[in-house]
């Protein structure tokens, strides 16, 4: 799944890491509420997408796919 997709997977992992981030300080600072969640499930969801993606520049023979 990482092998060959560094940039995907370390564009995912920030998008992750700052929804978790959001979700933390918002709940920290008592304003969490519908717009927060949404806006950082939905960071969360699609850091997840990236790291299961493969680069543009890389092809399947490359990562080692079919």
């Amino acid at each position: 799944m990482f092998k060959g997709s560094w940039k995907t997977t370390s564009a995912g992992i920030t998008m992750v890491v700052g929804g978790i981030v959001g979700i933390y300080f918002s709940i920290k600072n008592g304003t969490f509420n519908e717009a927060v969640a949404t806006t950082s499930l939905g960071g969360i969801l699609g850091g997840i997408g990236l790291i299961c993606a493969r680069d543009n520049d890389k092809s399947s023979e490359d990562v080692g796919t079919k």
